[in-house]
């Protein structure tokens, strides 16, 4: 139980009792519960042993009092079951739970609460007992902490009161020390075990049923704890029928938590912050709620916030303590200075709002109040008598205090007096205010009867500014729509700006009844449109937004009013428009003048962040045609709008994003996760699906190394599944009988057929097929696997490169399938070339038959470890012609560089036209398109960079628009460097060429001899490719951001990447160490810095995506 025998105490807030405990911050155990069963008042009577040897009774709710908190409940055997602390991976939390209010599936444990672990400015849902109420706590940030002291490691110790376990601690007398704490029985921490000068160690009870067989002699500290968030011990919060309830967690952290507790109804954000009643409990222990307007909710009892109930006319004391209660009144009404008069005394409950704030006349004074910052004295008789015993002695004093001492030199209570002795009820002269006729007044204003209120300011102009429960006429009139009355308010004089106790204006009081008119005419004289209230920091425009006025809200837009005004959670107007689903109003202030859509909340979301949150594809759309660089901007903790899209469900704004907002698809969060690698972590199914179709890096890794396909079999070892699709259904049929029978198991196959890789290893160096216990699924993946990768290659025979042995030979292997690789002499000059260029990997291509005749070679143009390139004629056109060497025209050669060409179809990439085969000198003929213009090397060392810094962005931009389509089309090009950029003359267009180095992604590695033919290339390459233990190197898109971000280094620096003396040796040693950054880099601008500097990480899975990086080049233009 929550508050059993064996739960550990300290002093509590009503403590009177000395050093009975041996100080502030000592331990002890509850022993006893109740005085006896005859006496329930004796229930709330308990025995506590304290660490230090004394035992005492205390008060646990007698007479209202609570001499104790709770300082950890485990022994008591307080466990919650399936619920993982996620810092310290504590399985089952016993003890307390502490859930993040802002953070999504977010909990901790008691100690690592109490350590301070997480954001110490996150608010906290405190559970004591499963399936129970939390109750929401300040954030940790401001709050004290008190050192525990007692029977922790290190304590001096000896047997205590309940010892039975005879000499094991060598006899009476005998001392030891506590080692650690331990577990009695299964109950955790009801325990500790102790080493004893005698020798020996052994465990004893210290709370297990409520024994404590160890006495402290000397205590040591413990972990500290918030004493201000520590329960009552002793304090019922059991939610029961009829209570006055209150859910108050944001939608995102909600949503989850009613999984298997009554679900997620549509519009159930709505009533987030609204007072109902709890109608009733289900089965399942989750809560029924009733709200005012007839409409009943299930929810998680967890969710659920228990507010304390009191009705019109109920006596009520106001805590003393004024930290205490400045804290409760946040976002309660706020704290006035004046109130602190209020601190410890009784007053009378005079309404309770919609929110379940109390106002309170104290001594005449009215102030609201949170609820928790009251108790009850006496229950009242509801509302009668109510107006004339506070009204006449209370209102009518402050009313009276501004009337006639408007300096403030007579006290308040001695008015109060004065009218007490007078009966409050006469009138001397004419003209004079007294309590009657400022009663006919105000109630003349709230009825609207013009001639009344006319004729009451004929006589006495005084009353068209009194104050009666904070409110002046001009709030009451506005706030009842009495436009004529505002009219004559104002035309004698009424302050337009006066505040009410929760800080509202007339204007505000106007905006929240939607009275337009009135709204319209206080504006047109003078009334301020940015006023923000004590209740919430909150405007007009806030109030306006939120309640869908929109008329309020276009005429306040009109008359200056700011969109960018933050409320006290950082919430503006826009945000509050798109949580409400508001469209009108939210297309309002997005085209607002002066509008900034990149304004957090507390929480970090900017307007998309929040429009992806909440699942409002109508403000999602907006904000990007209004601005389309929102759709990359990160919060704090790495979350984009696609993030928080994909972490919630909402596939319809991830399609918007990606498709309309054209959103970087593979930009990573701190915990190093692509949309995608959250999507399968999450099981997004139908996301996945999306996120794939549109190009998102299938292979990309997390910050432990894991990639798609590493987490989807992780996933299915712990026994998780994920929604069906049509897709999975599909793959389910065709591989049932080879053990593909769920979603999740599908969802492999479906992986590795779009590309993922089934040997890619994580940090720890295991693939993901490591993880498969099952044979018969292992079997199929590794099928689409090989399948995939003959089809990629166009159906050739799969060669892997080895590194070769002194550059001599290359030893094609036999493929898969078995049919053997050409093995003819590829050093016989009369051997003549395969006839396979009549055949289906040339489809789509022109076959040159006669090249001697077709196409006229002019001049060389360039030359490499392939062969040569020279200018041309073909049918006509000038074109380049590239020359392969005897071993560079292998078939298997020439096939991949074609397939790959016919797949890389982009605008900033040189084009294929044809190919064919000379037979003098043996070697392949590729014809290209012609590019009149200098590599970028030419234009960066020989032409001295003229460039200015616009268009180098703009070529940059466009280059990176070409390297990201080919990693969308899963083509790696893996020898980008200065000298494969042609810039054309006239236009200035950059062009990518030489795609001979080019690789499918889904073969997972390329030999290092292949990879070094080009001469000089190994200036550009990334350190894996010279550090990798077999001499085969991983090929992800990672490796081409190395080696283009080099590229722009040196076309930004104007200096080349590494030394020009630097030899490839030299390189590998620099590779072998930590720092890999070139010096250059400190030297860019700084915002080409912020780009590039992130591309040389030596750990590929952190460097930004080609795509990433695109549109942050986008950005400068």
């Amino acid at each position: 139980m929550a508050m059993g025998v064996g739960t550990r105490v300290v002093r509590g807030p009503d403590w009177k009792w000395s050093d009975q405990d041996d100080g502030e911050g000592h331990l002890g155990t509850v022993v006893t519960i109740g005085k006896g069963v005859s006496n329930p008042a004796h229930q709330k009577i308990v025995v506590v042993c304290w660490d230090m040897g004394k035992s005492a009774d205390y008060r646990a709710g007698f007479d209202e009092n609570y001499d104790l908190l709770i300082y950890d409940n485990a022994a008591a055997g307080v466990k919650h079951n399936g619920v993982t602390c996620d810092e310290c991976k504590e399985n089952d939390i016993a003890g307390m739970r502490w859930k993040c209010s802002s953070c999504y599936d977010y909990d901790l444990c008691n100690k690592c609460y109490m350590t301070s672990k997480h954001d110490l400015k996150h608010s906290f849902l405190r559970i004591i007992i499963p399936k129970s109420a939390g109750k929401l706590m300040s954030p940790r940030a401001a709050c004290r902490k008190t050192e525990a002291k007692g029977s922790f490691p290190g304590a001096k110790v000896c047997r205590g009161r309940d010892w039975q376990w005879q000499q094991q601690d060598g006899g009476s007398g005998h001392n030891g020390v506590v080692i650690r704490e331990a577990n009695w029985a299964n109950i955790q921490r009801s325990a500790i075990a102790v080493r004893w000068e005698a020798g020996g160690a052994y465990e004893y009870r210290v709370g297990h049923d409520g024994k404590v067989d160890i006495k402290c002699l000397k205590a040591t500290s413990g972990y500290a704890y918030y004493k201000d968030h520590l329960p009552k011990f002793g304090e019922f919060n059991a939610l029961e029928i009829g209570d006055r309830v209150v859910v108050k967690l944001d939608k995102d952290v909600l949503k989850p938590l009613q999984e298997n507790h009554g679900g997620w109804v549509s519009g159930m954000e709505k009533f987030i912050g609204k007072v109902g009643r709890l109608a009733s409990l289900t089965a399942n222990s989750d809560v029924r709620i009733k709200y005012p307007n007839g409409q009943t909710l299930i929810f998680n009892a967890v969710a659920v916030t228990k507010l304390p109930s009191f009705n019109t006319g109920d006596k009520v004391r106001v805590m003393s303590d004024q930290a205490a209660v400045k804290e409760l009144q946040k976002e309660h009404g706020g704290w006035n200075s004046k109130m602190s008069k209020a601190l410890g005394e009784e007053g009378r409950v005079l309404n309770i709002d919609a929110d379940g704030d109390v106002k309170v006349n104290v001594g005449g004074a009215f102030w609201t109040f949170n609820p928790e910052a009251l108790s009850m004295v006496e229950q009242g008789t509801g509302a009668e008598g109510i107006f004339e015993q506070d009204i006449r002695a209370g209102v009518m004093a402050h009313l009276l205090k501004q009337l006639l001492d408007p300096l403030g030199l007579v006290d308040s209570d001695e008015i109060r007096q004065m009218m007490t002795a007078a009966a409050t009820e006469a009138a001397t002269k004419d003209g004079e205010v007294t309590a009657q006729s400022a009663k006919e007044f105000i109630k003349a204003v709230m009825e609207g009867d013009v001639k009344r209120v006319a004729e009451a300011l004929k006589k006495n102009k005084g009353f068209v500014n009194v104050v009666v429960q904070d409110n002046t006429p001009l709030h009451l009139a506005a706030y009842q729509d009495h436009f004529q009355v505002v009219e004559l308010l104002i035309k004698n004089g009424a302050k337009l700006d006066v505040k009410d106790d929760d800080g509202d204006t007339a204007l505000a009081n106007a905006v929240h009844q939607d009275n337009a008119r009135i709204v319209k005419y206080l504006l047109d004289h003078g009334a301020d449109p940015n006023t923000t209230n004590v209740k919430g920091g909150r405007s007009p425009l806030h109030i306006g937004a939120s309640k869908n006025h929109t008329q309020c809200v276009r005429l306040i837009l009109g008359k200056g009013g700011n969109p960018n005004v933050k409320d006290n959670v950082g919430d503006t107007p826009l945000h509050d428009a798109i949580r409400k689903t508001q469209k009108e109003i939210t297309e309002l202030l997005i085209n607002a003048r002066n509008i900034d859509l990149e304004l957090n909340n507390k929480r970090g979301f900017n307007p998309l962040h929040h429009a992806a949150l909440s699942d409002n594809p109508h403000a999602t759309r907006l904000l990007i045609k209004k601005q389309r660089s929102l759709v990359d901007i990160r919060k704090d903790d790495g979350y984009a709008a696609l993030h928080l899209a994909v972490h919630n469900g909402n596939q319809n704004i991830a399609e918007i994003l990606i498709t309309e907002g054209h959103c970087a698809i593979d930009l990573y969060n701190e915990q190093h996760q692509t949309p995608l690698l959250l999507a399968i972590a999450k099981g997004r199914t139908a996301i996945i699906e999306d996120l794939i179709k549109h190009g998102a890096d299938i292979n990309s890794s997390d910050g432990d190394g894991d990639s798609c396909l590493h987490i989807a079999v992780m996933k299915y070892r712990q026994g998780q599944d994920i929604p069906d699709t049509d897709n999975l259904r599909t793959f389910r049929k065709k591989y049932r009988d080879n053990g593909i029978t769920k979603p999740l198991t599908a969802l492999m196959c479906y992986l590795v057929q779009e590309g993922a890789s089934i040997s890619q290893t994580n940090l720890k160096k295991h693939t993901p097929l490591n993880y498969l216990k099952e044979a018969a699924i292992h079997k199929v993946l590794e099928h689409i696997a090989r399948k995939l990768e003959r089809e990629e290659l166009g159906d050739s025979s799969l060669v892997h490169v080895e590194a070769n042995d002194g550059g001599r030979e290359r030893k094609p292997s036999t493929s898969s399938g078995g049919s053997s690789v050409d093995q003819r002499d590829n050093n016989d000059p009369s051997a003549s070339p395969r006839s396979s260029l009549s055949d289906d990997s040339f489809c789509g291509v022109h076959i040159i038959k006669d090249p001697k005749n077709e196409v006229k070679l002019k001049e060389i143009i360039g030359k490499g470890g392939f062969g040569e390139v020279w200018k041309g004629q073909w049918r006509g056109t000038p074109v380049a012609v590239k020359l392969l060497n005897r071993e560079g025209s292998q078939d298997s050669e020439v096939e991949q560089e074609v397939a790959i060409h016919k797949r890389a179809l982009h605008p900033n990439i040189v084009q294929l036209m044809a190919v064919g085969h000379q037979r003098t000198p043996g070697c392949a003929m590729i014809v290209m398109q012609l590019i009149d213009g200098s590599n970028l090397g030419t234009v960066i060392f020989q032409d001295g960079n003229p460039y200015e810094f616009t268009l180098k962005v703009r070529l940059s931009r466009d280059l990176l628009s070409a390297v990201t389509f080919l990693h969308h089309c899963k083509i790696l090009h893996l020898d980008i460097k200065p000298q494969n950029v042609i810039i054309e003359s006239k236009t200035k267009k950059p062009y990518l060429c030489d795609l001979g180095l080019a690789h499918i992604k889904t073969r997972s590695t390329m030999s290092r001899a292949t990879l070094v033919t080009a001469r000089g290339t190994f200036t550009y390459m990334p350190p894996e490719c010279g550090t990798s233990e077999d001499g085969n190197m991983s090929a992800t898109s990672a490796s081409d951001v190395w080696s283009l971000a080099c590229t722009l280094l040196e076309f930004f620096s104007g200096q080349s990447v590494w030394p020009k003396t630097i030899n490839p040796m030299a390189l590998l040693c620099r590779f072998m160490g930590d720092d890999v950054m070139p010096a250059n880099v400190e030297k860019l601008q700084p915002n080409i810095k912020k780009i590039l500097k992130p591309c040389f990480h030596k750990v590929p899975s952190k460097r930004p995506s080609a795509e990433s990086m695109m549109q942050q080049f986008s950005g400068l233009i």
